[in-house]
């Protein structure tokens, strides 16, 4: 065989094989380790925007913006809009109902203005407005999200509007826990399907975790299936 064929086909043969070894780590999105932990993060704080994700994962926007993508094609994520944002979570986790509580308490604020007034039950709007530094506007407008979507009464003492929390996550988290517990059991099958001979570490009710392997490669998932407790804590 003349010489130059020869190491052009030498050439081939070194190109092709990462190519296969590539394929086969696509066979899973789950293998790559800063996708896992950004599903796994999602799992935890659902309707997270891009720039928190990213901080959170000490990655750059661009990392992460291409690693969400890759598992929203894979339909292991899915987004919406939330104003000039664009929000993300995980697919079939939650509720679409329960998605605009977590869409509400995405904005920081909002989110810091529910936790006030879980640790301080009947606080005014002023009350509020004074202890977090916001306007009367905004404290107003909070408040009344929170009203519409049922995570805080109001009851009116003389000329004061008081506000207390509900007991909606708690209610919420109950009734969706066979959507949590079936979340679960989809990862193992996806898993499964895609031949990477899933062991379950440890399984709760609020998190799985699960040790896969493809070739000589392992991989380990920590999902945590509980964004309601997550939800009442402060950060």
């Amino acid at each position: 065989m003349p010489e130059g064929v020869g190491r052009a086909l030498e050439r081939m043969v070194k190109h092709k094989e990462p190519d296969e070894r590539e394929g086969r780590r696509d066979a899973s999105l789950l293998m790559n380790a800063v996708r896992r932990r950004l599903f796994e993060y999602l799992c935890l704080h659902p309707c997270s925007h891009l720039s928190e994700i990213s901080s959170a994962l000490k990655v750059s926007t661009n990392t992460a913006r291409w690693h969400l993508r890759k598992l929203i094609g894979g339909d292991l994520v899915s987004k919406r809009k939330s104003g000039a944002r664009t929000l993300y979570y995980p697919s079939d986790l939650i509720s679409l109902d329960s998605l605009d509580v977590f869409e509400f308490l995405s904005d920081r604020r909002m989110r810091e203005l529910y936790l006030l007034l879980v640790d301080n039950p009947g606080s005014t709007q002023s009350d509020l407005a004074k202890s977090l530094k916001l306007s009367n506007q905004a404290a107003i407008r909070g408040t009344k999200k929170l009203e519409n979507l049922g995570l805080v009464s109001k009851i009116q003492d003389g000329v004061y509007a008081r506000y207390f929390p509900t007991d909606l996550l708690s209610r919420k988290k109950e009734a969706e826990s066979p959507r949590m517990k079936a979340f679960q059991d989809s990862i193992l099958k996806r898993l499964q399907s895609e031949g990477l001979k899933p062991k379950i570490i440890r399984r709760e009710s609020s998190s799985i975790m699960i040790e896969f392997r493809l070739a000589s490669e392992k991989g380990l998932l920590n999902v945590p299936t509980d964004p309601f407790s997550t939800a009442l804590a402060a950060e």
